[in-house]
């Protein structure tokens, strides 16, 4: 049934056609279909927020107002901690931080025990660390949105970047916070130690949602919704110059990880992949709708927030 719904889906896209800008001649390569997903935990309640640590995942169970493990490999789910909202996880060590939309709250979870370190946030949403700061965006209303950073120790709240309309997406990496702007569709980046203004690119097709970086091969990756026939994968350098689109994805990319090889992104209705070079897109599972995509190796995990799970699936 999987395969078929994924030909299927296939099928519908090839009819109403890709955009024709940066498609090779002779078409994108075709990819073998990929296995299903096993499910790793259920009956969960609005699950979103992904963290791995070592080899059990934690997740933020958003409608039980909890934080809970599961085996990497499907098992018992054991609560962590119990918190108003838990809406996206991020590991340092042992230590958790989790932004808490409904709460207007970032706290650190450690043994356990929940330390506020940001109170009074609107919609706090993705949160980063590097292990001695946590980074997270503040969506707000309109263009007050920000990037803040916060000792996991607490103390020393502060704006990195101000004035962002809606911002979504965020990956720290190379001493820069990278972001996505959902209220002018723009793409940039910012010192991580704030001091300065933004660099945005500005030309993008469509919002961008989701970025992901890899400063070792000194590489941007982003997704662009495109037309309502599909969306693009667009590779740039850290300045985000030279764009170039390394793939045609189904229709709405969203949430964005790497691997070695591959890009992981999601969509309403997939979690597909795409290879980092260029290439067709690969539905590595559909009639699922990602809250959170987390990579590790070779396997990809995400939660189904409407049917309460926690998946993974191999990637080939």
């Amino acid at each position: 049934m999987r395969a078929l719904m994924t030909s299927t889906l296939v099928v519908l896209l090839a009819a109403c056609g890709a955009p024709d800008e940066d498609v090779p001649a002779d078409g994108w390569p075709t990819v073998p279909d990929a296995p299903g997903p096993i499910v790793l935990a259920s009956g969960l309640d609005s699950p979103c927020g992904l963290a791995l640590v070592g080899s059990e995942l934690y997740v933020a169970d958003e409608g039980s107002d909890r934080i809970v493990r599961v085996p990497v490999a499907g098992g018992e789910v054991t609560e962590v901690a119990v918190l108003h909202g838990p809406s996206y996880l991020a590991a340092a060590g042992d230590d958790l931080v989790v932004s808490q939309r409904a709460a207007g709250s970032v706290s650190r979870v450690r043994g356990g025990e929940v330390t506020e370190l940001a109170g009074g946030q609107v919609s706090p949403g993705r949160v980063r660390t590097d292990g001695d700061d946590v980074f997270f965006i503040v969506e707000g209303a309109g263009s007050d949105g920000a990037i803040r950073r916060v000792s996991i120790e607490g103390g020393g709240l502060t704006d990195v970047a101000s004035a962002l309309a809606t911002p979504r997406s965020l990956t720290v990496a190379g001493g820069r916070c990278y972001f996505t702007e959902l209220g002018t569709g723009h793409i940039g980046f910012v010192s991580a130690h704030g001091g300065e203004l933004p660099t945005r690119k500005t030309d993008t097709r469509g919002t961008p949602y989701a970025v992901a970086v890899d400063t070792a091969a000194s590489q941007v990756y982003w997704v662009e919704p495109g037309t309502r026939n599909g969306g693009w994968v667009r590779r740039g350098n850290l300045d985000l110059g030279t764009p170039i689109s390394v793939g045609f994805t189904a229709p709405g990319p969203r949430d964005l990880v790497l691997t070695g090889e591959k890009v992981v992104y999601a969509t309403s209705y997939t979690v597909s992949a795409s290879p980092r070079g260029s290439g067709a897109y690969q539905d590595l599972a559909v009639a699922t709708d990602a809250c959170d995509l987390l990579v590790d190796g070779e396997t990809v995990f995400w939660t189904d927030r409407a049917r309460g799970q926690v998946l993974a699936v191999a990637l080939e």
